[in-house]
């Protein structure tokens, strides 16, 4: 026998088991937690399997960093300052690997880390390796010179009022965000279509979101966007 849940309980039971979930909230590293191929906005079709569904939604909800929190991401700029040690205090930027070329300490990966995470990092070696007895580390993101690179942007393109590039400085932004920043959709849209073409290490991937759900309500829906990510919202086929 077959049966058919409501919107309302396929809510509730995705929210609840986001919330019970022991996945870790915040993900080591920056990798997306959507599969290459996978087509995140088919929350119409739980129905049979809805319970294997929804925890496969939970998990990525649990593997993804929330909204507000940023994680270090290749070519930020860091403004690292290393209390009474000028020589160490620098503005370095992320290589593509997500290492910084620090003194003393060579490479070391920040890529996907907060600015704080990266803090206790950088004092965590710099103690060990017997540089310094107390190291107190701050690092901020150097927003000013960020902004001066092309590297940080995203692009918006098809039916929204304003195609271009739009720049992201040490702020997650998702898509619906970035349409909204390009003026929103025109009036022959089709937002249930939205496509976010991302290419990372040379491999091109294709992500479907569905914009009119991700507007109704269903924000965990949305996709948080990376440096070079294109969104394309379709033209309505009526």
């Amino acid at each position: 026998m077959q049966i058919k849940f409501s919107t309302y309980w396929i809510t509730f039971l995705i929210i609840a088991i986001a919330g019970c979930s022991e996945l870790p909230i915040q993900s080591t590293s920056s990798q997306s937690s959507i599969d290459k191929g996978t087509h995140i906005a088919d929350v119409d079709d739980m129905e049979a399997d809805v319970v294997l569904h929804a925890k496969e939604i939970a998990k990525k909800l649990n593997q993804t960093p929330g909204r507000n929190i940023y994680l270090i991401d290749s070519s930020d700029i860091l403004d690292i300052v290393v209390f009474e040690e000028p020589d160490l205090s620098l503005k370095l930027k992320v290589a593509r690997d997500g290492t910084i070329a620090y003194p003393l300490v060579a490479a070391v990966g920040v890529k996907g880390l907060t600015t704080q995470e990266a803090e206790k990092k950088l004092e965590g070696l710099l103690k060990d390796g017997e540089y310094l007895k107390n190291p107190r580390v701050t690092i901020r993101l150097d927003i000013e010179l960020m902004a001066l690179s092309s590297e940080k942007e995203i692009f918006v393109m098809g039916e929204i009022k304003n195609s271009g590039p739009i720049t992201i400085l040490g702020k997650n932004i998702t898509a619906l965000e970035a349409v909204a920043k390009a003026g929103g959709f025109t009036e022959y849209a089709a937002p249930n279509r939205t496509l976010i073409i991302r290419v990372e290490d040379g491999i091109e991937t294709t992500i479907s979101v569905d914009l009119n759900k991700v507007k109704d309500g269903y924000r965990f829906l949305d996709v948080t966007l990376k440096a070079g990510d294109v969104v394309v919202v379709p033209e309505s086929y009526f």
